[in-house]
């Protein structure tokens, strides 16, 4: 399986595509098939090593992923292989497949796209709580937004 591996702290570029061991699910955790990748700032502070918390080296970044369920460890009850959902990944999600908790798993209903559905977690949350709450933004109120 390939997946896109931090070696060094640095730039996002200087990722690189390895081949790594498939996951293997623990008992409460899915394997997803990964379809889409919601990417954000925090992930570029992974990278570069300047979050609050800093991974250790080797690691695989990303951490909204949406996809199909490939395999479910065994107290897994409520989702199934070949269900299309939406997780956030405690890291591992540039990768062809990532071990997620089943807890963490969301349904994507139909018509949403996997590439919307990779977003809403980390990043459409953020521009929500940015808005509404940060902003404090109101019916008819316009906003710029520069990025």
């Amino acid at each position: 399986m390939r997946a896109w591996t931090c070696h060094e702290y640095g730039s996002p570029r200087d990722l690189r595509l390895d081949e790594v061991a498939a996951p293997v699910p623990r008992a409460a955790e899915v394997i997803i098939a990964t379809e889409a990748i919601g990417l954000g700032y925090v992930d570029a502070l992974f990278v570069a090593g300047t979050y609050q918390v800093k991974l250790p080296l080797p690691f695989v970044p990303g951490s909204e992923v949406a996809g199909r369920i490939v395999a479910t460890g065994s107290e897994v009850t409520h989702l199934v292989t070949g269900q299309r959902v939406l997780a956030l990944a405690p890291r591992g999600a540039l990768a062809e497949q990532v071990a997620v908790p089943a807890a963490s798993c969301v349904p994507i209903p139909d018509g949403v796209s996997s590439a919307a559905a990779a977003a809403m977690i980390v990043n459409y949350s953020t521009a929500l709580y940015g808005l509404r709450d940060c902003g404090q933004v109101v019916s008819n109120e316009r906003v710029l937004v520069l990025g």
